[in-house]
Formats: structure tokens, C-alpha cells, sequence
């Protein structure tokens, strides 16, 4: 719809006139101003343990991250989805954020409890699952795997430094698991505190270019 301008029926009230002109234009200013910054500043959560996650074995897949007696922090929410929710071994997120594609990431430091077997390695893994009720579920019962991103680090004796990152095409049901396998079998591994773990939504499904 054309801005309000004045015209020859309404000369005698030019200042009225010019003053609702100036209203419609900071409307619609501001309208664009909002989508701008929406395409900008894209849904993200970022959050950060506080505690020391502990007891990791050898031999078999495990998760890492938010899980019962590992507390993580949200430092960094621009979403609708509740600060106390976890991104990573969680159903919240998605269903608040929708379907789309997402950049999904972790970084940690990784240290062996007591002796470290140099060379062993460890296989960290950001697993998307998604709804499945005949799936028995390698994490959870009734999902199953879908997509994954991996990395493998070896040990050179003093612990890692370990970070990963990819894009998934997540639906609003699918959950995130950060997972890990590793052969030091001298002792367990620990998570030191300040592991972080995020996701940052890319574009919508529906939009046919990335944001």
C-alpha cells in the first residue's frame, strides 16, 4: 500500500498530513529493521557444563553432554525454547524451533582419570535420531539413527582438545546425542568442566536458499 502523501484535498492540514506520512514510514522502517535482524541474528543456543563429567569407559558407545549428575549452563539463548532445556540428549528444541537445517556443534577437553594409553583413540559423534516405534533405539528406545558427525582423535599422553561441528537437516521430533567410543583401557576418560555444546539454525525447511 502507497505511503499517504499529501495531495490537493488535504492542503490546508500539510503538517497533519506530513506527520502521519512520517508515522507509516517508521512503521514499515521498523518492520524491515525486525526481518533484518531476524535474518541476522538466526536462532542459536549455546551451553556450557559446569561439572565434571566423569566414569567414561572403553569399549562402548556413551553419551556425552547434558545427562543426569552433568549440569549445563545456557550462556547464549536468542530462542523461544526455555534456558533450562538442554540442546544435546533432549526433545525440547526442535519442536520450539522447527524443522530446518541446523549447524550443530561440540568442543571438550578430554583427559584420562589415570593412566592414558598413548595412541588409544576416541571416536566423538554428534548423532541425529529421529522417531522410529520399531526401532529398539541404540540410544533410546523408539529412534533410531539417521545422521551423523564424527571425528576420531588420538591420545598423545596429556588428554585432548576436541572440537566438531556439521550442518543436519533436523524435523522437529528428531533428538541430538553427543556420544563417545575410545580404547584408552588402562582408566575412564573425564569431560572437564567448560565442555560446550550448540546449535545455530541455519535456514528454515521451507526457504529455498541458506540464510
Amino acid at each position: 500500500m502507497a505511503l499517504s502523501c499529501p495531495t490537493e484535498e488535504n492542503f490546508a492540514a500539510v503538517a497533519k498530513q506530513l506527520h502521519k506520512t512520517a508515522v507509516e514510514a517508521e512503521e514499515r522502517i521498523y518492520e524491515l529493521e525486525y526481518q533484518l535482524r531476524a535474518a541476522a541474528n538466526r536462532p542459536t543456543i549455546i551451553q556450557e557444563s559446569d561439572t565434571l563429567e566423569t566414569g567414561l569407559f572403553s569399549g562402548t558407545v556413551q553419551l556425552m553432554g547434558p545427562r543426569f549428575g552433568v549440569s549445563f549452563l545456557t550462556t547464549f539463548n536468542n530462542t523461544l525454547v526455555p534456558s533450562d532445556e538442554g540442546v544435546a540428549n533432549n526433545s525440547a528444541p526442535f519442536p520450539i524451533l522447527g524443522e530446518g537445517a541446523y549447524e550443530v556443534g561440540f568442543t571438550a577437553t578430554i583427559v584420562a582419570s589415570g593412566a592414558a594409553d598413548v595412541n588409544s583413540y576416541r571416536i566423538i559423534q554428534i548423532q541425529q535420531h529421529t522417531p522410529d516405534p520399531s526401532s529398539a533405539g541404540t540410544i533410546i528406545a523408539g529412534f533410531r539413527l539417521v545422521d551423523a558427525i564424527a571425528t576420531t582423535v588420538f591420545e598423545s599422553g596429556n588428554g585432548i582438545d576436541v572440537s566438531i561441528a556439521g550442518h543436519l537437516r533436523i524435523k522437529a521430533n528428531d533428538r541430538i546425542f553427543v556420544t563417545i567410543y575410545h580404547t584408552n583401557t588402562s582408566s575412564t576418560l573425564n569431560v572437564s568442566i567448560g565442555a560446550r555444546v550448540w546449535i545455530h539454525k541455519v535456514s528454515d525447511a521451507t526457504l529455498t536458499a541458506v540464510l
